[in-house]
């Protein structure tokens, strides 16, 4: 499975968040150091998912997509996502 990841670099090495899962985030000395880390922070994350929702009952549900979004709305989104509109353009 792939999942997008955002890297930043900080003046101690390399962050890394998973958007696509909330609070899952590692950190390295480089940038090769950061991923590797962040694929070890994702297997993870799924897996304690897995234990926790084992037995319980799940339901999917879809969102549909809006074709217009308020330009101020998709900015404050950005912004406290802290990421350009680029890489959001690469999620969707």
């Amino acid at each position: 499975m792939t999942y997008t990841v955002v890297v930043h670099k900080s003046r101690y090495g390399f962050d890394v968040r998973c958007p696509a899962l909330p609070g899952c985030c590692s950190q390295g000395a480089t940038e090769k150091e950061a991923l590797e880390n962040i694929k070890d922070a994702i297997s993870t994350y799924l897996e304690m998912l897995r234990k926790e929702t084992a037995g319980k009952k799940t339901v999917r549900v879809t969102v549909p997509r809006h074709s217009r979004l308020n330009p101020y709305t998709v900015r404050s989104i950005l912004r406290a996502a802290q990421i350009s509109a680029r890489q959001f353009k690469e999620l969707l």
